[in-house]
């Protein structure tokens, strides 16, 4: 991962995930790279008062370097968006293809009334794949996401 913000000339990335994830993720990264980097923490739901937060935090920061499933990752891409900063997504859940859509839900709460449905105009810069941390998923989110894709033939 630092090769990658050297060769992309960040300078100032900042690391958006939550607290579960962190835990799952750590094993994968280079030493201490969620403690050299800024760490914002994702609140669960893609809403527009989470995103509105996150822009808030994240102006600051050149990159936002993501990981987590599909609602974290729709909020990053409206918030990559917006800022017009560069997003690498790292999808931690074969559950569904957030991570390199155009397109994120927007919902009302965190009982998942959707509200909008966001098309961005800035595409995902770059999206990275552990094969190993999506293997072990749970299977639940291995099967959904077979779901998920079959839904995304009749969405499109």
């Amino acid at each position: 991962m630092p090769e990658i913000l050297h060769n992309k000339r960040l300078i100032r990335p900042v690391i958006v995930t939550d607290k579960t994830v962190e835990k799952a993720i750590a094993p994968y990264l280079p030493k201490a790279f969620l403690t050299d980097n800024p760490l914002v923490y994702f609140k669960g739901n893609c809403t527009f008062e989470e995103i509105d937060r996150l822009c808030d935090i994240l102006a600051p920061y050149d990159s936002i370097i993501a990981f987590g499933g599909g609602q974290l990752m729709d909020t990053v891409k409206v918030v990559s968006d917006k800022l017009n900063i560069f997003l690498i997504n790292i999808q931690t859940l074969p559950s569904n293809c957030a991570a390199l859509t155009s397109k994120s839900i927007i919902y009302a709460s965190s009982t998942h009334e959707k509200v909008a449905n966001k098309r961005e105009q800035k595409p995902v810069d770059m999206v990275l794949i552990e094969p190993e941390l999506l293997r072990r998923a749970p299977k639940a989110y291995i099967i959904s996401g077979i779901g998920d894709t079959l839904a995304k033939y009749y969405e499109i």
